[in-house]
């Protein structure tokens, strides 16, 4: 029979795992806290799931094998982002502990110390929800016997990060200002993208195909990143978006000087390749502000910033194309 012993001040487990061996382990804490984690132990031995403490894998074995699992499942840019948060982020907290005796009380610390050292609720929300997935890969696996990532509250995009995103929307003075200023090889894309909503991926990843002549919209099927066409993440990614008829005037005219390519692209570079997102920033849009007078900002470091759907269908109607 699982009983609870003290010995020199310390509440200590005698149980036997599910074949038959016998094992003694110490709580630290109350003896509720020894109640608590008897009562697992006896759940883990009825289930066959129970791991000696000598056993157990750590959180370091398990990154390593979760990159391994994700790095062949998901896009590179995505594996890149999973490998900078646990190395910035989750190994430095982690590191060393085995994954079962990681509580939710844990990762509740963990987010406090992340938001303590001043990190934004972006990269807060995507170190819990990184966590999650791994305790998720780790219960099919059977490492784990629950996920005490579960249940933990994502933070919450604050009020300051919603007024700065406000504030870096252009105003319809300021796009046409933009758009004046912009250099013809750079003007179309600038202005597709204030008139669409496109993002700067499915920009780059246009084709002259994706665009309905006849009922002026644009079907977004693909996006380039770091070098690799993908498909849309989500179903709701793959999407019809309609653009106005001086849209499709100015790129009926754009198409007749865009260089041919190997991809058929709308936007691709001199050479008829896609064009990196660090030219079109650096070569295209920042001139164009600065010759424009529109201030950049420090929250404008990218296009995608500036060009949210929630304001773009009004500048279109506000502004005379051409």
């Amino acid at each position: 029979m699982a009983c609870i012993r003290k010995r020199r001040g310390k509440w200590v487990l005698d149980y036997r795992d599910q074949q038959g061996r016998r094992h003694w382990e110490t709580v630290e804490g109350n003896r509720k806290a020894a109640d608590r984690v008897l009562a697992e132990r006896v759940r883990e031995i009825s289930r066959g799931t129970y791991q000696a403490p000598h056993e157990l894998i750590d959180f370091d074995a398990l990154a390593q094998a979760f990159l391994q699992h994700a790095k062949g499942t998901t896009r590179e840019t995505t594996f890149k982002d999973y490998a900078g948060n646990l190395n910035r982020h989750l190994m430095p907290y982690f590191q060393g502990r085995k994954i079962r005796e990681v509580r939710r009380t844990h990762v509740e610390a963990f987010r406090a110390r992340l938001l303590d050292k001043g990190i934004g609720p972006r990269t807060v929300n995507k170190c819990l929800t990184l966590l999650g997935q791994m305790c998720r890969y780790a219960i099919r696996h059977e490492w784990l016997e629950s996920n005490p990532a579960e249940g933990t509250k994502l933070r919450a995009s604050s009020r300051r990060s919603h007024d700065l995103v406000e504030a870096n929307i252009f105003t319809p003075l300021e796009i046409r200002a933009l758009l004046d200023a912009c250099a013809p090889r750079w003007r179309t894309i600038v202005m597709t993208a204030l008139m669409s909503g496109l993002r700067e991926g499915e920009l780059l990843g246009l084709q002259w195909d994706d665009i309905d002549w006849a009922n002026r919209q644009i079907y977004v099927r693909r996006s380039y990143t770091a070098g690799r066409f993908y498909d849309p993440k989500t179903p709701s990614s793959r999407r019809r978006v309609d653009i106005p008829a001086g849209l499709i005037r100015v790129l009926r005219e754009w198409k007749l000087a865009c260089p041919p390519g190997p991809h058929d692209l709308v936007f691709p570079n001199g050479a008829g390749n896609p064009e990196h997102h660090s030219n079109l920033l650096r070569h295209g849009f920042y001139p164009a502000t600065m010759r424009a007078a529109v201030s950049t900002r420090s929250e404008r470091c990218r296009l995608l910033l500036l060009l949210l759907r929630s304001r773009a269908a009004e500048p279109s109607r506000a502004i005379a194309v051409g």
